[in-house]
């Protein structure tokens, strides 16, 4: 499948964030728990709250808001990774989600720095059956992404 993801580094101050695929848009309109894009920067001077909602839309373009728990996200991604380090340190298996995600992470956020390093220029991703990723920049196919000497 393909997906868009619509975000900024170099961009004026934005707390949101799209990403749009075949089958549908995942939308979180203020990932901050605050107030949105209306100026107040209140929401940094105290606990993080996270949001309380995102927006699931279908392909057909029919949008559902997701009312959720707000929390901050990094503390609960501690939570549950110490969790799992506990269970491997009583003898548990590891789970391997958090190897995917870390990877998959990774990997966008080298994506979103080289197409800024770039001028905005657009990096897909292409796997095969075999699961295999290509990268293309600017109609150009790597096997990984290559770093620019940006010292040039």
């Amino acid at each position: 499948g393909r997906a868009i993801i619509d975000t900024g580094c170099l961009n004026p101050h934005r707390s949101q964030f799209e990403i749009v695929g075949e089958k549908g848009v995942l939308k979180v309109a203020d990932l901050v728990g605050g107030q949105g894009r209306s100026g107040n920067f209140g929401a940094y001077d105290g606990p993080f709250v996270g949001s309380s909602s995102f927006v699931m839309g279908d392909y057909l373009g029919k949008d559902e808001v997701v009312q959720v728990e707000p929390c901050d996200h990094v503390q609960s991604l501690v939570v549950e990774f110490s969790k799992s380090v506990e269970t491997i340190k009583q003898g548990g298996k590891a789970n391997p989600e958090w190897t995917k995600r870390s990877l998959i992470t990774h990997t966008i956020m080298c994506a979103i720095f080289e197409s800024a390093m770039r001028g905005g220029i657009d990096i897909e991703f292409k796997s095969d059956d075999k699961g295999t990723t290509k990268y293309v920049i600017g109609g150009e196919t790597f096997d990984d992404i290559p770093t620019k000497d940006w010292n040039e």
